[in-house]
């Protein structure tokens, strides 16, 4: 363990039956039981286990989570998706317990810029309370959203929690082996300082795909953003992002004349009339439709010009 002062990895602050509060080998725990208990048969088997350190025995562990106003420290992962699909599911092994946990533990899915977690973009995001029994695996439904991932790409799990250790129970991040996790590494941070390496241990995780042809974002001509083939998005007139890529940064960008930013059919509707009338009374630069230069600025061509954008409609 290194010796790190303005960015400490912090033990548990009460020694355990099952391991040590430093950081240091851990009693070998049976982890094909663990497995059992922390990731449904039926999940297992709609899903394909993509990339996975759930091998044995633990040696190391980061807390997730805050001492009041001292620390708040997060951990990650990194890893290269190897299926092509959707990400659906991410299960990650866990010590959660000694009292009351009042806080979820939170698990963001983020790209990874320059070998680091790129924790200003969220693919997607899963919070979860477990039980407070002790080392478990904890399982992250992400099947809602849905992650499309290429095989080769970078991704990080992001755990985070505002649990106050100082008043209840603890998150501990578990992991295995230095280097377990050829693919990827594991960092530690506090607050939002820089992520830190983690050299002695990757976090034990698993992640599962639902394999299948590349998805990506696809912007509508209306605004909405849906995560689709490169073919359907083409066919439907959308324009595709990319492999891998996400609606969350898509930044698809709104038809003109849905003014109200609706995405229910017909998107294009009354209420658009209603919405570009009040933005042209408050002088809202939306309305300036023609987008002339000249005061004023808002005038009866903007009415004409909403009036053929909205007759040329949004398909």
């Amino acid at each position: 363990m290194r010796d790190t002062p303005t960015c400490p990895r912090i033990a548990r602050k009460v020694q355990h039956t099952h391991a040590p509060t430093h950081r240091g080998a851990r009693r070998a725990v049976p982890l094909v039981l663990a497995v059992a208990a922390g990731i449904p048969g039926a999940l297992a088997r709609a899903q394909t286990l993509d990339q996975h350190n759930s091998s044995g025995p633990l040696s190391g562990g980061t807390s997730v989570g805050v001492i009041g106003t001292l620390v708040s420290q997060s951990a990650a992962q990194t890893f290269t998706v190897g299926l092509t699909g959707t990400l659906t599911h991410v299960s990650m092994y866990f010590f959660a317990g000694e009292g009351v946990l009042s806080a979820p533990l939170t698990l963001d899915v983020t790209p990874v810029a320059a070998g680091i977690p790129d924790s200003a973009t969220v693919l997607a995001t899963q919070s979860i309370t477990p039980p407070p029994t002790g080392l478990q695996w904890i399982t992250f439904d992400l099947s809602g959203p849905g992650v499309p991932v290429t095989a080769g790409q970078h991704l990080a799990l992001v755990v985070r929690s505002t649990q106050d250790w100082s008043v209840g129970g603890q998150y501990d991040a578990e992991g295995t082996g230095a280097n377990a996790y050829a693919p990827g590494d594991s960092f530690y941070r506090s607050f939002a300082g820089p992520w830190i390496p983690i050299a002695d241990y990757d976090l034990m995780f698993q992640t599962y795909v639902v394999a299948g042809t590349a998805t990506g974002a696809c912007c509508h001509a209306s605004g909405l953003c849906t995560v689709t083939t490169s073919g359907a998005c083409a066919g439907s007139g959308g324009t595709y992002r990319g492999d891998g890529s996400a609606c969350a940064g898509a930044n698809c960008p709104l038809c003109y004349a849905n003014c109200d930013g609706s995405t229910v059919s017909p998107i294009l509707n009354v209420l658009d009339f209603t919405c570009f009338l009040q933005r042209f009374a408050s002088g809202n630069a939306y309305a300036n439709c023609d987008g002339s230069t000249q005061a004023p600025t808002l005038n009866v061509l903007d009415f004409t010009c909403f009036l053929q954008k909205y007759a040329a409609g949004c398909s």
